[in-house]
């Protein structure tokens, strides 16, 4: 049977892919530093993601399967590029670990999963600082040390922080039914986003990207909801880019692969800076275009993209056919 793709959902994935460009490669903050926003947005918007295709796929036979298979190759993935020696911090590491998390999230009632965000954002931070007293009075690193710091810091990417866009993907999915409800949602994000950020300018609530604090995971879920939300609903009907942006989606981890072993060739090659306007036009603008000629291939073979393809397999226990993708 020919699955048909949702359009707008894959270009959330899509801007996900290219605000992670402008973090990794913009060297100016930009007209009223918009462009940092992407320091706040991108680990929170992929893993929003995660939290929703685990609810758009609870009902399938197989979740458990494919999601196990998935969230392993993220992992794994993850783990052989971080052997590459580089300035990004890879994230698929924690992403394959939020993807097995979001199979049980999907199977609580709404206020669970509420109260779950909750907590994480009451207790993240408390957390962190035990951790750094912790971390400060042993001799040595160890796994026990980096499994601390994967889960509650300090660390740019935190598993327990992590949780609250995972939750929030789920619940927008299971609740946000129409398009109307999801600009809804959309909006009221925003507000709280807005609010923050206000708040922020008068020396309240401090904002500093991957610091951890109650404010930032707020603001950070808030600010992943709102651009999720609005793109989700407006992509399908700004066609052009709406379909480009999708096709960006559709290949998003083997963009992924490509941009950090391209930034490790890039470096090892002899180049002084990846902070550069040149760098994040070339890397946009060819990572817009692969997704856009990989959609002929996808409609023959069945591989949504070279990364993806192989993982497919792997989920579904069989070889993708050309019936099995419609983008």
């Amino acid at each position: 049977m020919t699955r048909s793709r949702d359009l707008g959902l894959d270009a959330v994935r899509g801007i996900a892919i290219l605000s992670m460009f402008v973090a990794h490669f913009a060297p100016a903050a930009g007209p009223g530093e918009v462009l940092t926003l992407s320091e706040y947005l991108t680990a929170f918007l992929f893993v929003l993601l995660i939290g929703m295709g685990a609810e758009l796929g609870r009902h399938s036979p197989t979740r458990w399967r494919s999601s196990q298979a998935r969230a392993l190759s993220l992992v794994v993935i993850g783990l052989l590029l971080t052997q590459l020696p580089m300035q990004i911090i890879v994230v698929l590491v924690w992403l394959g670990v939020m993807l097995f998390v979001a199979t049980w999230l999907v199977e609580l009632p709404w206020w669970a999963n509420l109260g779950a965000a909750a907590a994480a954002v009451a207790v993240a931070p408390t957390l962190m600082t035990k951790a750094l007293e912790w971390q400060a009075a042993q001799v040595r690193d160890g796994l026990s040390l980096e499994l601390v710091r994967m889960s509650v810091g300090p660390h740019p990417y935190r598993l327990l922080a992590f949780v609250v866009p995972a939750c929030a993907g789920v619940l927008l999915v299971r609740y946000a039914t129409t398009d109307r409800l999801r600009l809804q949602v959309g909006a009221a994000a925003g507000a709280v986003a807005a609010a923050l950020v206000v708040l922020d300018r008068a020396g309240v609530a401090a904002l500093d990207p991957y610091t951890g604090t109650r404010q930032e995971i707020v603001f950070d879920t808030a600010l992943a909801l709102g651009v999720a939300c609005f793109v989700w609903v407006l992509a399908p009907k700004v066609a052009g880019v709406g379909r480009s942006l999708a096709a960006l989606g559709v290949v998003a981890l083997s963009v992924y692969v490509a941009q950090v072993v391209g930034d490790y060739v890039f470096f090892k090659a002899g180049g002084a800076t990846d902070d550069s306007w040149v760098v994040l036009g070339g890397a946009t603008a060819a990572a817009l275009l692969f997704g856009l000629a990989w959609l002929p291939v996808a409609r023959r073979t069945g591989w949504r993209g070279p990364v993806e393809g192989p993982i497919d397999a792997l989920a579904r226990g069989r070889w993708p056919r050309p019936s099995m993708v419609k983008p």
